[in-house]
């Protein structure tokens, strides 16, 4: 299935770059290259879910990231026209016009060259999470010591400043109030944001919900 995705992007892409030059509009190329990231996404979550299997096969890791980004760049390539286009319904260019004319990002409004940026990032991101995620090494040895560090430090400082808050003096109840539990609460906020970001069933989750905003 993932594999699929991933040739699916491929002949997508291709197939609309080499119709560019034949008459393709912009309507059409906004399709196609949402339908491709579609199929990059999907695939990037299938990436997440053979994480296991991956970690025993280099030679399938390896091929399966290399394409990976051959496909991310030729998304995010694919992406940068979209930034002239902005309503396509209410200003030029209009959807009937050719998409060739409009390769170059031009003076664009606003919500279209942030559209292009945030799906651009997201297949940035997205892939250099895989990347990290995929390798043994750096998901699980190096990012589980510097969390164990990290955790460790935390609770250490949280410590001190719960001492500082509780001991003798003036204003006790209002340090407590405005010092520790605003650390707490920062610390609490931060240590179930980075499990979250690695928790398989939320990765897959999120491209889910994104894949279906998209369609």
């Amino acid at each position: 299935m993932g594999d699929f995705q991933l040739i699916t992007g491929f002949s997508i892409l291709i197939s609309g770059a080499v119709q560019l030059n034949c008459g393709l509009t912009v309507y059409e190329w906004q399709i196609i290259v949402y339908l491709a990231w579609f199929s990059c996404l999907t695939h990037l979550s299938c990436l997440m879910v053979l994480r296991s299997y991956l970690y025993a096969h280099t030679i399938g890791r390896t091929w399966r990231l290399i394409a990976m980004g051959v496909l991310a760049v030729m998304m995010i390539v694919g992406l940068l026209p979209t930034a002239n286009y902005g309503n396509l319904f209410a200003s030029r260019p209009r959807p009937s016009d050719y998409a060739v004319c409009y390769l170059r990002i031009r003076h664009s409004p606003g919500i279209a060259l942030l559209s292009m940026i945030a799906s651009a990032l997201t297949i940035a991101i997205g892939f250099i999470s895989r990347v990290m995620k995929l390798h043994k090494v750096i998901s699980v040895t190096l990012w589980g010591r510097f969390r164990i560090q990290a955790s460790h430090r935390s609770r250490d400082i949280l410590r001190a400043v719960y001492k500082w808050c509780t001991a003798s003096g003036p204003n006790l109840g209002l340090r407590f109030a405005l010092v520790y539990r605003p650390l707490l609460a920062v610390f609490l906020v931060a240590r179930f944001s980075l499990t979250e970001w690695f928790s398989m069933f939320v990765e897959v989750c999120s491209r889910a919900i994104i894949n279906l905003e998209i369609e």
